[in-house]
């Protein structure tokens, strides 16, 4: 058992500094996420007519007939408010390792439960990877089409999941290796 808390625990460390280099150190970021001209403005005029936090949709979710012609007329945006300070960047980074941990543990059950079919640390890996990759499509790009979420941001977050869960996989594949039967 601690060797697997182990492995998860590492595989979370693996995990969450790729997040970091990846986050913190690629340029396409800056050129995709953009700053709001007027941002203390928009951020009055939000506060003003944004009763609570939440996610806010435009235009409303309405009746498949009127949504469809006011989502043909445009704008579309989606406000994920927080009228409050953020919490503190120290908060969020133990968030984010403690779901990143979460997540390492869950690939690790999957990887022990499918360990007896793939022998090979290869295949696990790859299996690993291509839960990456199936969270990244179902994830991002379900965003781009169900939500209009920017292509370019749905790209950037879909390399950094798969990317981060082959990583992480690397290691969890490391660590699960198929019990010898009792023959």
């Amino acid at each position: 058992m601690i060797r697997l808390i182990f492995a998860s625990l590492l595989a979370a460390i693996a995990l969450f500094a790729w997040g970091g280099a990846y986050w913190a150190a690629n340029p396409l970021v800056k050129q995709i996420v953009h700053p709001i001209p007027g941002e203390d403005k928009i951020a009055a005029a939000l506060q003003a007519a944004l009763p609570s936090p939440g996610l806010y949709a435009m235009p409303a979710m309405e009746p498949a007939e009127t949504q469809a012609a006011r989502l043909a007329r445009g704008p579309v945006a989606m406000i994920h408010w927080h009228p409050d300070p953020a919490p503190t960047m120290t908060v969020t980074m133990v968030r984010g390792f403690l779901t990143g941990w979460l997540a390492c543990a869950i690939l690790l059950f999957i990887l022990r439960e499918t360990a007896s079919g793939l022998p090979r640390f290869g295949q696990r890996w790859l299996l690993a990877s291509a839960i990456g990759l199936l969270i990244a499509v179902e994830s991002d790009l379900g965003g781009v089409i169900w939500w209009s979420h920017a292509t370019d941001w749905a790209l950037l977050d879909g390399v950094y999941q798969t990317v981060g869960f082959s990583l992480a996989g690397a290691i969890l594949a490391a660590f699960t290796r198929p019990t010898p039967s009792a023959a």
